[in-house]
C-alpha cells in the first residue's frame, strides 16, 4: 500500500477495532454481572 494511501485508510480499521473491543467489553462485563449473582445465589440455597 503506498504511503499516501495509508494515511487515508489507516485510521478507519483502527476506530473499527476500537469499537468492536469496547462493544465486546461491555457486553461481557455485563452478562458477567448475573452470572455471579446466581451463582452466589445457588451456592446459598444448598
Amino acid at each position: 500500500m503506498p504511503p499516501s494511501a495509508k494515511a487515508t485508510v489507516g485510521p478507519v480499521p483502527a476506530e473499527s477495532s476500537g469499537f468492536a473491543f469496547r462493544a465486546a467489553f461491555g457486553r461481557t462485563t455485563v452478562l458477567i454481572v448475573p452470572v455471579l449473582l446466581l451463582s452466589r445465589h445457588a451456592k446459598q440455597r444448598t
